[in-house]
């Protein structure tokens, strides 16, 4: 498939790696030549230096054969109009960046549709969305389900209190076969497990499990769902204002920041939250706006650094639930050992949205959610697919993926070895970055 991203920022440059590495054809479009000379070395991507808004530009970077179009620059009017154009001139499907909440309402995106802009993508509104959920389920760090839960794959930190500490995949399944593990994140490896593979506490584990088996699972796990109901937001920025404005009606939340123009515009917006103009990395101030008593501290400042440090003085002070926004993957691990619950980053969250879109154009209404190194793929399973020539335990399934589950008729089921999936199937992959043809090739 020929992708174009006109963007080479952050956002653009890391969708164009994933993509690439999915053995898509990629060219990446921005306007310094020294930023696309140094992600081609970097990652061996297509580049092409040009205006978005150029439509000579847009034809000679390839637009006009190209199977999607993804506008992600810093600026929401380019990524719209760039998305118009590329549609015009005969690109295949288009997404375009967009910073404005207002554009997020089923039929504004309806009436973009009809411009050319086939789906609109709101980074920031994505994670405010994210981090309301994660408060309300804060055992977990993952939650997706399909099919209105009839699969649900969770992703869990097995704590002090995990009751198998230690268990052998093929021991627990005797006793727990309500649930299947689908990977483990282990010294900063995803690993796709067998049989033989262990679960120790400190792993991060993805499971899948049927609806009805959360309260099990969490008591496997040794996690507790926390009462939340004092919040402390650390940053006065969109997300934050866009996080405050969800959570208010149902908990009592303060902001506090050290810019003044900030604090004034959130208050100005929002009467039902406490705004405090304040060096948020300064305990004292903090102990003295109630971080004592607070449930949930959420770092959503710019610096992932300080989003960490910011995580770590609410633990000191008793912080039940840490939730960072880290948008330098390479944090993540530190994060992680740091006991910070929730990870935010918009990067991923855009790459998820953008996948579904890939994905479906490749295999038929999946939904996706994108880790830092994985991927969650709900399949149609297509006619005379390779997954349906035997039992599972017969088909050589590629190493790198696993079925978490699979809805027939509505209804949810876990794989087992005997297990024969059938065309028409909605199955569940859970899968290393880099295997989507491997997928592909598999289910179709």
């Amino acid at each position: 498939m020929k992708i174009i991203i006109a963007g080479d920022g952050e956002t653009g440059s890391h969708l164009a790696y994933q993509l690439s590495s999915e053995n898509q054809d990629v060219v990446l479009m921005g306007t310094s030549r020294e930023r696309l000379a140094e992600l081609d070395a970097r990652y061996n991507i297509l580049t092409y230096a040009g205006n978005p808004v150029s439509p000579s530009a847009l034809r000679e970077a390839g637009v006009c054969d190209c199977d999607m179009f993804i506008a992600v620059t810093k600026w929401e009017n380019v990524n719209i109009i760039s998305a118009q154009l590329a549609k015009s001139l005969g690109s295949g499907r288009t997404v375009a960046r967009i910073d404005n909440e207002g554009f997020v309402t089923p039929d504004i995106q309806e009436l973009f549709a009809g411009t050319g802009v086939d789906k609109m993508v709101f980074p920031e509104f994505l994670a405010a969305r994210m981090i309301k959920k994660s408060l309300r389920r804060n055992w977990v760090r993952n939650w997706f389900e399909l099919h209105g839960g009839a699969i649900i794959v969770v992703g869990v930190h097995l704590g002090t209190g995990f009751t198998e500490n230690g268990i052998r995949l093929s021991d627990l399944v005797k006793t727990r076969d309500q649930l299947h593990v689908c990977a483990i994140k282990r010294d900063n490896m995803m690993i796709i497990p067998k049989g033989n593979d262990i679960l120790l506490s400190g792993d991060i584990v993805y499971f899948s499990i049927l609806k009805g088996g959360e309260e099990d699972l969490m008591r496997l796990c040794g996690r507790v769902n926390h009462r939340i109901g004092r919040v402390m937001i650390s940053g006065a920025g969109k997300i934050a204002a866009l996080v405050a404005k969800q959570l208010a009606p149902d908990y009592s939340v303060t902001i506090i920041d050290a810019d003044k123009t900030r604090c004034d515009a959130i208050a100005e917006s929002l009467c039902n939250v406490t705004v405090v103009n304040a060096d948020q990395r300064n305990i004292e101030i903090l102990r003295e706006e109630g971080i004592g008593r607070t449930d949930a501290f959420i770092a959503l400042n710019e610096s992932s650094e300080m989003n960490i440090i910011g995580c770590m003085l609410a633990k000191k002070a008793g912080v039940k639930l840490l939730v960072a926004g880290i948008e330098d993957i390479q944090y993540f691990v530190e994060a992680e050992s740091l006991g910070i619950n929730t990870v935010v980053n918009k990067k991923l969250l855009t790459s998820s949205n953008i996948f579904q879109m890939l994905l479906d154009t490749a295999l038929k209404t999946p939904k996706c959610l994108a880790l830092e190194d994985a991927e969650v793929l709900e399949i149609v399973v297509g006619r005379n697919a390779i997954c349906t020539r035997g039992a599972v335990k017969n088909l050589k399934i590629p190493a790198d993926m696993t079925i978490a589950g699979l809805v027939r008729d509505g209804n949810g089921m876990l794989v087992s070895g005997t297990t024969e999936i059938r065309e028409g199937d909605h199955v569940v992959v859970f899968c290393l970055s880099g295997t989507l043809n491997k997928v592909e090739n598999f289910f179709k």
